[in-house]
């Protein structure tokens, strides 16, 4: 037994821990909400050296039943904000679609569009593919592989005078990895997003409540907490 679809990342959208994952898509009504803690050096939003680490707030709804939508919040503290504090603030959306679902021969296969809207600090467009292995009735493996591209150069929204600046693009070329289920306890994961190697676990609790903990770059520990639930 694997405990729900597909676990949240570490950006609050469902996936590994910076890369997303097809696997088997959650349900329609299933719902989610948590807190990620990411420190320096790998913040997405840093305007200056006081910044040391971001908050990331997500609530999460599966609709249609093919569509995945993510709602993020980043407070980063020590980088001067829109509204005169010394906290920056940001609102970012995801948005996974299914195009496939898994079968004996076949991966799924996923498509998904990272904050498209206003300043664009996680904006990543790609195709995903996974793969479910079923070792024994105790341990199960999620096998992901994706590609991604930079294509969205332009921001779009209400950016004002931003409007016309570079687009942050991550997940640009190929990447992926793997999470090891044990039963119902929790999962072992490792993955390969572009550019470095980050490794981590998860572990339930309350059958509701998930504890996730990693190490970005194998250096730097980060860490978050969700809470899931169905609206049906």
């Amino acid at each position: 037994l694997v405990f729900a679809s597909q676990p949240h990342s570490l950006l609050g959208f469902r996936g590994l821990i910076f890369t997303p994952a097809s696997g088997e898509f959650p349900e329609d009504g299933e719902s989610a909400f948590g807190y990620r803690n990411i420190r320096v050096p790998h913040t997405f939003i840093k305007w200056s050296d006081k910044t040391t680490e971001n908050h990331l707030f997500f609530g999460s709804l599966v609709l249609l039943p093919k569509l995945d939508i993510t709602g993020v919040i980043t407070l980063a503290p020590g980088s001067h904000g829109n509204d005169g504090t010394d906290t920056y603030k940001d609102f970012a959306l995801f948005a996974h679609i299914q195009l496939l679902e898994e079968s004996k021969p076949f991966p799924s296969i996923m498509l998904g569009i990272h904050d498209f809207y206003s300043y664009s600090y996680y904006n990543a467009l790609f195709l995903a593919s996974s793969k479910l292995i079923e070792l024994n009735p105790s341990i199960q493996i999620n096998t992901h592989l994706a590609y991604g591209v930079d294509w969205m150069d332009q921001h779009y929204g209400d950016t004002g005078p931003d409007r016309d600046a570079q687009v942050n693009h991550y997940l640009v070329g190929l990447f992926g990895g793997m999470e090891m289920f044990y039963r119902n306890y929790g999962s072992f994961i490792i993955e390969y997003d572009t550019h470095q190697i980050n490794f981590g676990m998860r572990l339930n609790l309350f059958n509701s409540c998930q504890v996730t903990a990693v190490l970005l770059q194998m250096d730097t520990f980060s860490f978050g907490v969700d809470y899931r639930f169905s609206l049906l």
